[in-house]
């Protein structure tokens, strides 16, 4: 309990970072180019970052660094959530394990299990799928009470619209596959920041999963300060169907 002080997911999920590519991205003014050994691109510096698109030397950790507007809907979401701290850059897999861990740790509190990598087939809707080799039977991140399967959830830091959208289909469309009456839930938890990527994976007509933020309240404060035209629009078209995290677990409850 030592490693999770805080009842916030997004203490463990968001931070300051240097940006991945400070140092790299410069371009010739001569041009255009962006290769790190062409002689006439120059690195940033201290008082010049051509990192990001706003020049900062640290940036949040689950904003886009080429959008003015992703950059700055984070940083106020910071700004709400009071997180100053941060760390170098680090790989993506190495957030991803620290997201992955403390949802494990707030499942567990509810007496629930999270499992990462499961096969379907261990839990009892689908054990007729036991022997099938399909990849889209092996899940990323399973909760379960003993061996009944309550969710699937897709933890995404950050969205690419065109690949979370894919993800979530082919999600929804596996777990229809079952074999009684308990249907899991089929859910992405991110801290995307920008309300047109998010627009883009919220349930439409007909869709089954659902959609949790890891600082909802945040966001709306931090969207509603910064106003970024369309994106202020978007995240007016698309809050009510967006949940904060800490919903996700009485909900799993009051579904069994």
């Amino acid at each position: 309990m030592s490693d999770f002080p805080s009842f916030r997911l997004a203490d463990y999920v968001l931070e300051w970072t240097t940006p991945e590519k400070c140092g790299l991205s410069a371009v010739c003014a001569d041009c255009g180019s962006h290769r790190v050994e062409h002689p006439a691109i120059h690195p940033c510096t201290a008082g010049r970052h051509l990192c990001n698109a706003r020049g900062w030397e640290m940036v949040p950790n689950n904003a886009d660094v080429s959008s003015r507007l992703s950059l700055d809907i984070a940083k106020e979401m910071l700004d709400e959530l009071g997180i100053e701290r941060s760390r170098p850059w680090q790989a993506r897999q190495s957030g991803a394990g620290r997201f992955e861990k403390a949802v494990m740790h707030f499942a567990g509190a509810e007496g629930l299990t999270v499992k990462h990598d499961a096969h379907l087939s261990e839990f009892v809707q689908y054990q007729h799928l036991s022997g099938h080799k399909d990849d889209r039977l092996r899940l990323d991140v399973t909760v379960s009470r003993g061996d009944v399967l309550l969710a699937v959830l897709e933890l995404k830091t950050t969205i690419r619209s065109d690949r979370a959208r894919g993800a979530i289909r082919n999600l929804t469309s596996t777990l229809t596959q079952h074999n009684g009456i308990n249907v899991p839930m089929a859910a992405v938890v991110t801290a995307e920041p920008l309300p047109g990527r998010l627009g883009s994976v919220v349930p439409r007509r007909g869709d089954t999963h659902a959609v949790f933020h890891v600082a909802r309240e945040a966001l709306g404060a931090a969207v509603g300060r910064v106003k970024g035209g369309s994106q202020y629009a978007e995240w007016r078209m698309c809050e009510q169907y967006v949940r904060d995290f800490g919903e996700l677990f009485p909900f799993l409850r009051g579904s069994m």
